[in-house]
């Protein structure tokens, strides 16, 4: 069977020695930073066709498992340029300007509500006796 090679870009923070996580075809593969390589350089490594995961080495850790999925989803946006067509449809639609409008809206609204009928006040009121009685029965019943 034919090796398989793929380039990848060397994480950010990486140096020489250090690993990182791979993500291929639903497998995982750890990948050792060559001397002389820079993070963001793209370098090739080879991946045997018919290579076995080994579970217990290669999700070793979540972080392990974070990194090979962030190493991914870079990829997929680099290559669907994800991120550049969101931030077009929010420059044609206006989303984030609308939802920060909406969001104040909402917020004078309940401020609104709170000084018409006086919630904040009433929950800290609710708030002290609950805590006296509880502190009361504490202090009969010696529960802490």
């Amino acid at each position: 069977m034919e090796n398989l090679v793929l380039a990848v870009d060397v994480p950010e923070n990486s140096v020489s020695g250090s690993t990182f996580h791979v993500a291929l075809e639903n497998r995982f593969f750890e990948v050792t930073v060559p001397e002389g390589v820079i993070p963001g350089q793209t370098i090739n490594i080879i991946v045997p066709q018919n290579a076995s995961v080994d579970d217990a080495t290669v999700f070793q850790s979540v972080e392990a498992v974070r990194e090979a999925a962030i190493t991914q989803a870079k990829l997929l946006d680099e290559t669907y340029k994800i991120t550049d067509k969101v931030k077009q449809l929010d420059e044609t639609y206006k989303v984030t300007e609308r939802a920060q409008a909406i969001s104040a809206q909402a917020i004078a609204k309940v401020q609104e509500y709170d000084a018409k009928y006086d919630i904040t006040a009433k929950v800290n009121s609710y708030l002290s006796t609950s805590i006296n009685k509880t502190k009361e029965i504490d202090q009969t019943f010696q529960v802490s």
